[in-house]
């Protein structure tokens, strides 16, 4: 049995298309980081239209595993949260790109035939009012940086996150999660999948 990314890609869009998930990961989004959430998301999808094959959270140390039924490492991804102004800050961006390169490094050790990476950025466009510190993670620095760098934010974030792809691997697709007002807030999740050579 094989796996290959058109198919973890078509899981990435019926992740997207699908409607009834956009309020509850614009919550989880606003709330902390959606990392876990939308691994489980994945696999559910992947386990649903593979079921010959094995789908499998934290399988040695990976947070997704696609393997086949009678063994065989098919696809092993690691997924990363961060903000679009995480790159942003000097101390933040270091963090980041230690993170993406101990996870490469990790997934070329594991030699799947499809080791990838699943990068999560959250942007929220609207400041967040104090009545709502303690309810949206990192509202201060979302507020801050929206001050700073205004509607140039998100496109500032992104061109920061391709910069970083590009040091470890491929982007192989990106797709909005979610776009929609939580909170009173305008939130955006975009997934990056990179694919590491």
């Amino acid at each position: 049995m094989t796996l290959d990314l058109s198919e973890i890609v078509a899981s990435l869009d019926r992740l997207a298309n699908n409607q009834t998930m956009h309020p509850s990961r614009a919550w989880i989004a606003a709330t902390g980081k959606p990392e876990l959430s939308i691994r489980d998301e994945m696999g559910s999808d992947l386990a649903a239209h593979h079921p010959n094959l094995v789908v499998a959270r934290e399988w040695r140390r990976h947070d997704l595993a696609v393997l086949g039924l009678h063994g065989g490492c098919l696809a092993v991804i690691e997924g990363t949260a961060l903000y679009d102004f995480d790159l942003l800050r000097g101390p933040q961006s270091r963090e980041y790109r230690q993170k993406l390169s101990k996870d490469s490094k990790k997934l070329r050790s594991t030699k799947p035939a499809l080791p990838l990476l699943l990068i999560l950025m959250t942007s929220v466009r609207t400041e967040v009012p104090a009545a709502l510190n303690g309810v949206v993670k990192y509202s201060g620095y979302i507020n801050s940086h929206l001050r700073k760098d205004g509607s140039e934010l998100k496109s500032r974030g992104h061109a920061a996150v391709l910069k970083l792809i590009a040091e470890v691997g491929t982007l192989q697709h990106s797709v909005q999660l979610t776009s929609r007002e939580v909170m009173g807030l305008q939130l955006s999740l975009q997934a990056l999948l990179v694919s590491i050579g």
